[in-house]
């Protein structure tokens, strides 16, 4: 198995599966590299569940005007679309917040190997109760909390490493009003205060976290 799957793999919940029966479902996937923004709609994916290898990718829903709500983001290790594989179409989206690559899997070889494996099946049911919770969550934030709430929280869930060590979320003002379901403006302001507080700075490749113990205590949703 390639060390690039390997390593995927090793944080992802078929890691727990036997050996034989995961590498039989993999060797059918077909890698796939994403570039930073692109989209994929529940049209395009044709039925398909991807691996992810590399990157950052979030999950949305889309409404008639064209705004949109995240409802999870996914990492290396994590399975996209596998809901929709098992419970059918949904309207959900796909967008690559970074550079990043997916092993393709087709809906069809996951439902059979489900079919001929019983633990394949549990961890499948089991996946898709996590990822519903965690949809379920996302939403309740969006839903609650308020905008400054709902910023904190994405920055947090889009830091990657950045220049020196620092923390950086490679997103535009246009993209993470996206994520929380607003306008660009209304995200303008809070980042200005936010700004104004030393929490974060705009740069070139995105939004710098200075106090990421600060945001997370802003990002909380306690009533």
């Amino acid at each position: 198995m390639h060390p690039e799957v390997e390593q995927a793999l090793a944080a992802s919940f078929l890691s727990k599966l036997p050996r034989a029966v995961v590498e039989s479902l993999l060797a059918q996937g077909v890698r796939m590299a994403s570039t930073s923004g692109l989209i994929v709609t529940e049209d395009q994916a044709h039925d398909n569940v991807a691996l992810v290898l590399s990157g950052l990718f979030r999950m949305f829903a889309r409404a008639k005007s064209g705004r949109q709500c995240t409802v999870a983001y996914a990492r290396e290790g994590d399975m996209i679309g596998l809901i929709s594989a098992l419970a059918g179409p949904c309207r959900n989206g796909m967008q690559s917040m970074s550079a990043g690559a997916v092993l393709v899997i087709s809906g069809q070889a996951l439902r059979d190997h489900a079919r001929t494996h019983p633990e394949i099946a549990m961890a499948l049911a089991e996946e898709s109760a996590r990822q519903s919770i965690e949809m379920l969550n996302e939403l309740a934030d969006t839903a609650f909390g308020t905008v400054r709430q709902r910023v904190a929280r994405h920055l947090l869930d889009l830091v990657v490493e950045g220049p020196d060590h620092g923390l950086l979320a490679p997103v535009s003002q246009q993209e993470l009003a996206n994520a929380v379901g607003t306008v660009r403006e209304v995200v303008s302001r809070v980042l200005s205060v936010l700004s104004k507080e030393g929490l974060v700075r705009t740069t070139q490749a995105g939004l710098e976290v200075l106090d990421a113990s600060q945001l997370y205590e802003q990002s909380q949703v306690t009533d």
